[in-house]
């Protein structure tokens, strides 16, 4: 039989979800090849509000008389949701696919959160694409990824492994999506005197990969496959990371009298997505600027710049706290020396202060 080589050109936009408790929804069952999606239920980024609408589609059998000669059936093709004022929807796609019976199939889905256009290389942040060896075992990459400022979202990745087609009463197949990427944000702790305010602008992290393909590669030392990463490109580049809610940040003011405590309030940045990548030298910096603002006046600004090593894992998300201090501001603090305490100094001529016809002299 003949072996398939597939392209698809990978999206842009933005997922988010995470951790615990699955919820399948609700499949047809029949002998027509259907998709449901696992949505992690505490998860806001799965919800009615930002649901996920999409996701391609890679998928093949084999059979016992031909196990080292796969048969492609789905070569990245969009599957959506549809039905949604019935409250439960059903995903669908084109030019329907049934099941061979004693077949048995693998699936592997990716959404670059809901792209609305079509997928090919014109898209210019990547192709998707699987192969086979001669052995039969698949190998599916996202090839040259690009995660940069014009490409910041999530790029989620599910795998179904050893489906064994039946009859009739075939599930719809299940997908959990996992993510490839990694997320992170940094927040600003002040440590100053609390009537001063932080402003913090112009967050950046820089000498960061922006380019990586992701492979999933099947052999018969990796039956349930291997997944990595492998980097490409110069490190040479600074990610704007995008403004939170609030950013401003202050420290606590302690409670007078009556007055109640104020709490201190952290400054926070939005989420950004960078390529997983474990470095080995300490040259990735974040750098930032603060506004050190006393009532309504900046007293002064600063932009500050460190380094670190990160490891960087898919699937992780990383908050990272920067405590603000004098020191670290490379602010001199202001200090009093021992007081000195000088003779008295007699008053210079002779004062008289006179009283009816008394003097009094001093």
């Amino acid at each position: 039989m003949k072996k398939s080589f597939l392209f698809l050109a990978v999206c842009a936009a933005a997922l988010t979800a995470c951790t615990s408790e699955e919820v399948i929804e609700e499949g047809v069952q029949s002998n027509a090849i259907g998709f449901q999606q696992i949505v992690n239920k505490p998860s806001r980024g799965l919800d009615a509000e930002n649901p996920l609408t999409a996701f391609y589609v890679f998928g093949y059998y084999t059979t016992a008389e031909y196990p080292t000669e796969p048969v492609t059936i789905f070569s990245g093709d969009k599957v959506t949701k549809t039905g949604e004022n019935d409250g439960k929807g059903v995903w669908g796609y084109d030019n329907a696919r049934y099941w061979v019976p004693d077949a048995t199939y693998k699936f592997f889905a990716y959404s670059c959160e809901n792209n609305n256009g079509p997928l090919n290389e014109e898209a210019a942040n990547g192709t998707a694409g699987m192969t086979h060896d001669a052995n039969g075992y698949p190998t599916v990459k996202i090839a040259e990824y690009i995660c940069n400022n014009d490409h910041q979202h999530d790029l989620v990745f599910a795998v179904k492994e050893n489906v064994v087609g039946k009859e009739k009463d075939n599930a719809a197949v299940a997908l959990t999506f996992s993510h490839l990427l990694t997320k992170l944000k940094v927040k600003f702790v002040s440590k100053f005197p609390n009537d001063y305010k932080l402003k913090i602008s112009n967050v950046q992290i820089s000498n960061i990969y922006t380019k990586a393909t992701y492979s999933l590669a099947y052999s018969a030392t990796a039956q349930s496959g291997n997944a990595t990463w492998t980097t490409s490109g110069e490190t040479e580049y600074a990610l704007n990371v995008k403004d939170g809610s609030n950013m401003v940040a202050s420290a606590e003011i302690p409670a007078v009298g009556e007055t109640p405590k104020v709490d201190a309030v952290n400054a926070e940045t939005a989420e950004a997505y960078v390529i997983p990548h474990k470095y080995t030298t300490t040259n990735v910096q974040v750098s930032f600027k603060v506004d050190f603002v006393n009532g309504d006046n900046v007293m002064m600004s600063r932009v500050f710049t460190g380094s670190w090593t990160p490891d960087w894992q898919a699937g992780y998300s990383y908050l990272y706290t920067i405590n603000v201090t004098g020191s670290a501001a490379s602010l001199e603090k202001i200090e009093f020396g021992d007081p000195t305490v000088g003779d008295w100094t007699e008053a210079p001529g002779n004062n008289t202060i006179t009283f009816g016809a008394e003097a009094v002299n001093n």
